[in-house]
């Protein structure tokens, strides 16, 4: 299985670029196609070497997502795409992610992980509207050449079929 995150890194903390990427290659993500506007971010990012492409791009939100997912299935032989925020961490509840990905059945297209806040100097998380935290499902999709993805990073699929309240048991 090959685990592709897709994400776009606007001008700003090369640091935080790196550290975002190394995170996800640890956590099991085989590539990370990054698009960035940032001389810095993207000198960066080419130091990681095989573990992420680096594209230089102005796009706008929806075509430069869409975009960089289709690239992931057909250039980079992805079998799942994760669509990130450059602030988002995909934090596996299993070994890695693809660990977590690997036992879902071929009829689903999409799994679900829900998003959680952690404020800058905060150490709790905020999870759901109440408590200012505004919980968001983000999507895990598998590779369709024909992906489209909306600004806000909602998917739609040529077959769109969601794994809902799965729970794995060892």
């Amino acid at each position: 299985m090959r685990l592709v995150l897709t994400t776009v890194f606007d001008a700003g903390d090369a640091g935080a670029a790196e550290e975002s990427v190394s995170f996800h290659v640890k956590a099991g993500v085989d590539l990370v196609l990054a698009a960035v506007r940032d001389e810095e971010v993207a000198v960066a990012l080419q130091k990681l070497g095989d573990h992420v492409h680096v594209e230089r791009s102005a796009g706008d939100g929806a075509e430069l997502r869409t975009r960089l997912a289709r690239r992931a299935v057909a250039e980079f032989g992805a079998d799942w795409v994760i669509s990130s925020a450059a602030d988002e961490y995909w934090w596996p509840r299993g070994e890695n992610l693809k660990e977590v990905l690997a036992p879902i059945p071929e009829r689903y297209t999409i799994v679900q992980g829900l998003r959680r806040d952690f404020p800058a100097g905060e150490t709790t998380r905020r999870s759901s509207p109440e408590d200012g935290g505004g919980a968001v499902l983000r999507p895990v999709f598998r590779a369709d050449p024909d992906v489209s993805i909306d600004a806000s990073g909602a998917i739609d699929l040529r077959r769109s079929v969601p794994l809902r309240a799965w729970i794995r048991s060892r």
